[in-house]
């Protein structure tokens, strides 16, 4: 590790093939040394169970059969059917992306992340806004790795709260759109894959510093 919680990117490239390199650095570490685990891969939770399997099954009989647009897969069909646009007001597309909702008592921190598939980057965002709404501090940052959706949005809570803890800004709200990854730093739901150390990482900081809170915001 480069530093707690970071991968020595140095180190890994010089060790492994360049797409190895991306699935390596698209795993979250933890702060904190811990014991390594078996994980289901194609199960959020890591858990594997007959219902997955199957499913991991499907899905490989499926993208054999869909590989190509003659092919009789009926999604292909569907697909040239479908009544849509030729194109999109990107305007429409990206706003919004910051909620503005304004806690009596706190700062807000928004985050969001986005993964572009194939390209091995992860973009993440984050702003800070006082009680007044008024931005205080805001970043954008990019990491090297494939990254699932829900890792990427553990991610940007993390670095949120890390910012958040150098420029003190407590009383604090984190806001965010993902609702799994929220019920997940909430307790709700548990999970033993890929968002397992990350989780752990946040949830020591909500431990230590009682006055944060994460919020689900659509």
């Amino acid at each position: 590790m480069e530093r707690p919680g970071k991968w020595c990117e140095a180190t890994v490239f010089r060790c492994f093939e360049e797409e190895e390199v991306e699935v390596i650095l698209g795993i979250p570490i933890s702060c904190n040394p811990g014991r390594d685990s078996w994980t289901w891969n194609y199960d959020k939770k890591g858990c594997f169970s007959v219902k997955s399997a199957y499913k991991v099954a499907l899905n490989l009989k499926n993208a054999e059969e869909a590989s190509s647009s003659l092919g009789s897969h009926p999604c292909w069909k569907k697909l040239w059917q479908l009544n849509l646009p030729n194109k999109y007001n990107s305007a429409d597309v990206v706003s919004g992306v910051f909620p503005k909702t304004l806690v009596a008592d706190r700062s807000v921190c928004n985050v969001d992340a986005a993964v572009t598939h194939g390209s091995g980057k992860c973009g993440i965002g984050i702003i800070f806004r006082d009680v007044s709404g008024m931005i205080v501090d805001s970043a954008a940052l990019i990491f090297r790795g494939v990254f699932s959706v829900e890792v990427a949005e553990a991610r940007v809570i993390f670095e949120g709260l890390s910012m958040a803890v150098s420029y003190g800004l407590f009383p604090l709200q984190v806001e965010l759109d993902s609702l799994g990854v929220v019920d997940l730093c909430n307790e709700k739901t548990f999970t033993n894959g890929d968002l397992v150390n990350i989780i752990a990482d946040i949830l020591e900081f909500v431990s230590y510093y009682s006055v944060i809170s994460i919020a689900h915001v659509p």
